[in-house]
């Protein structure tokens, strides 16, 4: 099990303000076209920062090293 956040990034891969990620708000009048440009603007990507399980094991107490 991991634990991350889904964060909006510019075209280099660069994190945006989470307000970014409200421009791919969907407004119920937004043709398809509408919404394919909206979600083309701004980019999703997922960073995982902890593992919180593998294989059955609980890792949440154990240190980073």
């Amino acid at each position: 099990m991991l634990d991350g956040e889904v964060i909006a990034v510019d075209e280099s891969g660069n994190p945006l303000p989470f307000q970014a990620m409200l421009e791919r708000t969907v407004p119920r009048e937004l043709t398809p076209e509408e919404l394919k440009e909206r979600m083309e603007k701004v980019k999703l990507t997922v960073k995982i920062f902890d593992i919180l399980f593998i294989n059955g094991r609980e890792l949440i107490k154990l240190p980073l090293s």
